[in-house]
């Protein structure tokens, strides 16, 4: 996350230090911006719906699903996956953009909040696909990440994930305040068995994170 809960102080932080000092920059929503309640007994005050459309209004592109191409070779897309979950808009979005990747030999690179779905069964258990790079999992069960949501957009969504392991370099993500390597099991378009690399990492600057950059050529 951007901003530490969903106040005006950081807000107006994020806005001068992000937003104005780096234009045109994409930003993936996560879990502190979607709430104004701080850790401890103070109650939210706002509905949902008001902290979202709040969101929306501030954010400098769409909260839900953005993509850009960069250098004319690699196409970011940041989607907001609270819950792990994905909706309709989406899936179609993401479809349109693999196609147009694939036909134009782009690299997809994926960033989101959750971790991804590894679509690997034996990941219900953690520990068999993680690399834990520093520290504790601090509580988070990783198996809701994976296999709890099950709708049908948001199976459309890790589908078109699982199909296109060719094209999608890297999946990026972070929410359990930890570093790990995972893999995403897939497929390429000539249906070959194929794997995506999954980094999911600590940023947070107080939980003494990981900044990873990635150079385009």
């Amino acid at each position: 996350g951007e901003c530490d809960y969903q106040s005006h102080g950081a807000m107006e932080l994020m806005r001068r230090e992000v937003w104005d000092k780096y234009p045109g920059i994409m930003a993936t929503v996560g879990g502190h911006e979607l709430t104004r309640r701080i850790e401890g007994t103070v109650p939210e005050t706002l509905p949902q719906a008001v902290l979202y459309d709040r969101l929306e209004r501030f954010w400098r592109h769409d909260i839900y699903y953005a993509s850009k191409l960069v250098k004319g070779r690699v196409l970011v897309v940041t989607v907001l996956n609270d819950g792990a979950r994905f909706n309709a808009q989406q899936v179609k979005k993401f479809s349109e953009d693999l196609e147009s990747a694939r036909a134009n030999g782009y690299v997809v690179l994926l960033f989101g909040h959750e971790p991804f779905r590894t679509n690997i069964p034996e990941d219900r258990s953690v520990g068999v696909e993680d690399i834990l790079i520093r520290g504790d999992l601090s509580g988070f069960p990783m198996d809701l990440c994976d296999f709890g949501p099950d709708d049908e957009d948001t199976r459309a969504f890790n589908a078109l994930i699982a199909q296109n392991a060719d094209l999608i370099r890297g999946v990026f993500s972070g929410h359990v305040h930890d570093s790990l390597f995972r893999r995403i099991a897939g497929r390429t378009k000539d249906g070959a068995p194929a794997s995506i690399p999954h980094f999911i990492l600590a940023t947070n600057a107080c939980d003494k994170g990981h900044v990873m950059r990635i150079t385009v050529e």
